[in-house]
């Protein structure tokens, strides 16, 4: 379904770029809602392009209600950013392979 692949992209990202906010992808600045081709500055990172990931932070991305991501989907959100994160190293040491 949609919701499951939207799950396993904000796992990819949070496993790629930890630290990106994931409402303006780490730029620090979203499209004006006022002027859509003025730059307003982020309010979720307040314009750092960081981003430290909470439980209530993934509900929201994912348009999900905080008690039903609680009840819900945590764990197996937390099932398959472990998944995606245990790929990584064999990513990591694949690509060194070829670097040689």
């Amino acid at each position: 379904t949609d919701f499951i692949r939207d799950m396993c992209r904000l796992a990819l990202v949070e496993v790629i770029h930890p630290s990106l906010c994931p409402y303006c992808r780490g730029r620090g600045e979203r499209r004006s809602r006022k002027n859509a081709n003025l730059p307003a500055k982020c309010e979720r990172c307040e314009g750092t392009g960081a981003w430290n990931y909470k439980d209530s932070d993934r509900a929201h991305v994912l348009h999900v209600e905080p008690s039903a991501w609680a009840h819900s989907w945590r764990d197996r959100y937390n099932a398959i950013r472990s998944l995606i994160a245990g790929y990584e190293p064999v990513a990591l040491r694949a690509v060194a392979k070829r670097l040689r």
